[in-house]
């Protein structure tokens, strides 16, 4: 059995203390980083994603649809081997058009905002590089606006 808390405050860290106190041995305990992504970071990838929209005639939407698929999965499934058990297990077996669908609206199945601001920050790049070498015009922002 796999639990998973988000530890925001002293009462919630505690919470989580008294539950592991409780198991019984043995078992193991991930802890990782939950910061979220800043303002200035989703600000610049919905500017992206208006600016990849209006090159190409998809809606911003698709564009956050492609880019959470073909870029923010292979990303997720590099680090996070829970992530990429279960995609690799549930969703690669679905063909592109689903999983596309599954990713914008009404699903919009979690992918960055899985992320840490750290994960997030290697997401944008990989969105600017992966744009900006296919010729797309993008603001280019200022480096602490993505970190």
């Amino acid at each position: 059995m796999i639990v998973e808390r988000y530890i925001s405050n002293e009462f919630s860290r505690q919470q989580a203390m008294t539950y592991i106190a409780q198991q019984k041995l043995p078992f193991s305990v991930t802890v990782t980083d939950a910061s979220k992504r800043s303002v200035e970071q989703n600000k610049l990838q919905w500017l992206w994603f208006s600016e990849i929209a209006a090159q190409t005639g998809h809606t911003a939407s698709e564009i956050q649809a492609y880019c959470k698929l073909c870029i923010g999965v292979p990303l997720l499934r590099e680090q996070n081997e829970r992530f990429r058990d279960l995609y690799d297990r549930i969703l690669k077996p679905l063909s592109k058009q689903d999983k596309l669908a599954l990713m914008g609206p009404p699903m919009e199945l979690p992918v960055t905002s899985m992320m840490s601001v750290k994960q997030f920050s290697e997401y944008l790049e990989r969105v600017f590089e992966h744009y900006k070498s296919k010729g797309f015009e993008l603001t280019q922002p200022e480096i602490a606006e993505w970190r």
